[in-house]
């Protein structure tokens, strides 16, 4: 899953969410402050990738949804299914 973050530094974070798992185990990686768009489909690949996951084949496409945030700023989130890359 890919989230732009929406505190005080911005970056997109991409991680993956293990169920059942804690939070603070889930592998992550963030983007730096300095990429400012949004991480492309072949960004978001190869973080897979490095991570030791890929997209699941049939996988839907990323699932994008906007929400509004405070301030009026709004909120990207988007998932994908993912299995371990063996």
């Amino acid at each position: 899953m890919a989230q732009r973050m929406q505190d005080k530094r911005e970056v997109w974070c991409l991680y993956v969410c293990i169920i059942p798992g804690r939070v603070a185990e889930w592998p992550e990686h963030y983007w730096p402050a300095s990429h400012r768009g949004i991480p492309t489909i072949g960004q978001r690949g190869r973080v897979l990738k490095k991570l030791g996951y890929r997209r699941t084949l049939g996988a839907e496409p990323w699932d994008w949804q906007e929400t509004e945030g405070r301030g009026g700023r709004v909120k990207l989130f988007a998932s994908t299914e993912v299995i371990a890359d063996a």
